[in-house]
């Protein structure tokens, strides 16, 4: 009897179960978190030190340099807004992975931060060029973006301190933006492709590839997104024209560069038309209003081009 318990009873190695990166194990202690232990503490720390460093090497690439402290009031502005994206990533990284979901909250972040960046840096240039209108509209000076008082030699700090508080708070919307827009409607897409990702790259050596996801990676694309960021909120001159204009210069250049592109390359448009195109996507520094420009384009040219192709046609038959 008790050689056939031993015989009906399987085998230790038949019931083990396979061994599993921490990250793909969704119900165990172990599992890859990114508020959890001192790994995500050195994360952040190499977060903000390769944006630390994108700013130094920015900084010392530009021509003409600001000055030591408008380029420390402009970057601890920014280092404030990355701070608390970066917490605000965590969060929505913590809530995509709740749920019915495969991917682990560390791939989760990894995605969520690639799609604020890309997505991020269009939403915060439009609002740049709006808040820069909306400065010179009203002749708000206290908010002009990199200006920190009247006279330059002597900056204020509550210049600063307003700008740096509605930097923050325009960046933490602009995420919850991006999560709203694009990830909440495509979870359950995004969360297959990320999962299929973790599982396949995360196998063969799992520390090395996480290391990937959760530091090279982030550290890139917060190095690339505080460049890209420095140039928006350094100072600039504000327009001389209204927001409704500025709109429509930036629509219609947009407009023409690439009709003019797609035209030389089918062959559809003529030439004076193209060299027209390009006369009238240059940037306009005076006052004129960018609905003459749009008005200016030769219409008429064409019409008349196609009236004489009509004479010709029925001049031949």
């Amino acid at each position: 009897q008790a050689n056939s318990r031993q015989s009906s009873a399987p085998c230790s190695w038949a019931v083990a179960p396979p061994r599993q990166h921490p990250a793909m194990m969704a119900e165990r202690h172990d599992q890859c978190k990114v508020i959890s232990g001192n790994f995500a503490i050195a994360i952040q720390m190499v977060l903000g030190v390769a944006a630390c460093t994108s700013l130094l090497v920015k900084r010392l690439r530009e021509h003409p340099r600001r000055s030591l402290l408008i380029w420390f009031m402009d970057s601890t502005k920014q280092a404030a807004a990355l701070g608390m994206q970066h917490f605000v990533n965590i969060l929505l990284a913590v809530l995509f992975a709740t749920g019915s979901t495969e991917a682990s909250e560390c791939i989760w972040f990894a995605a969520n931060l690639l799609v604020a960046v890309i997505c991020g840096i269009g939403l915060l240039t439009a609002y740049m060029r709006l808040h820069r209108c909306a400065v010179a509209r009203w002749n708000l000076e206290w908010l002009h973006s990199g200006r920190y008082s009247s006279d330059e030699t002597r900056p204020r700090w509550d210049w600063w301190l307003a700008q740096l508080v509605l930097w923050v708070v325009v960046c933490c919307v602009e995420k919850f933006i991006t999560a709203a827009a694009v990830v909440v409607p495509f979870r359950r897409q995004i969360d297959q492709l990320i999962a299929s990702i973790e599982a396949h790259t995360m196998r063969n050596d799992p520390r090395i590839e996480l290391v990937i996801v959760m530091v090279v990676f982030p550290a890139f694309l917060n190095a690339f997104f505080a460049w890209v960021v420095d140039n928006l909120i350094k100072e600039e001159a504000l327009p001389n024209r209204s927001c409704r204009n500025v709109i429509c210069g930036s629509l219609w250049r947009a407009w023409s560069r690439w009709f003019t592109v797609t035209g030389n390359v089918t062959g559809v448009l003529p030439a004076h038309l193209t060299a027209s195109l390009h006369t009238n996507s240059a940037p306009n520094s005076g006052p004129t209003s960018y609905a003459a420009e749009i008005t200016s384009t030769p219409i008429a040219s064409v019409q008349q081009q196609q009236q004489q192709q009509q004479q010709e046609q029925q001049l031949q038959k």
